[in-house]
């Protein structure tokens, strides 16, 4: 069977990912909550000043389709500026969101929230991907989702 164009550039573009870095960071955590007030916390942007250690969100909104602009502390002194894209949301279930640079460092970040015995399970989860993933180091990314998870469960019990 020939091979399309496209689908010669999808198998390429595959290809040459392969060779890219690849990494990825997660943190869960259990809490004594419905998923629709841990979302109603998650999906409160303009309260993340308040109680998220990790992200302040400059601009935007999670809306599927939509952009977010965050300033992230990557770690105790050490923040950035990145823009996202909103992928897809599900309510009280989702939200996914990605950006970067293709080739140098991009990320896929997902909140999923799943009802759970005790309450709601919470799991953040991101996928680095780039050249310069070889040389980068996530274990202070990956301490900064747990605290944000802590705080997270802190914010819904403290509301409850």
């Amino acid at each position: 069977m020939p091979i399309t164009p496209i689908a010669g550039l999808f198998e390429i573009a595959l290809s040459v990912s392969a060779l890219l870095g690849h990494k990825s960071v997660k943190a869960e955590i259990i809490i004594s909550s419905e998923p629709e007030v841990v979302w109603q916390v998650l999906t409160d942007l303009e309260s993340y000043p308040q109680w998220n250690p990790v992200f302040v969100v400059l601009d935007g909104e999670f809306k599927q389709g939509g952009k977010v602009s965050y300033q992230v502390t990557e770690a105790e002194n050490k923040s950035a500026t990145i823009s996202a894209s909103v992928n897809k949301i599900v309510p009280n279930k989702l939200i996914n969101q990605s950006g970067g640079l293709w080739g140098v460092i991009t990320f896929d970040h997902t909140y999923t929230l799943t009802e759970v015995e005790q309450g709601t399970k919470v799991t953040i989860y991101e996928e680095y991907t780039g050249a310069y993933v070889h040389f980068w180091d996530e274990s202070q990314i990956a301490e900064q989702y747990k605290k944000l998870a802590q705080a997270l469960k802190t914010r819904v019990n403290e509301l409850n």
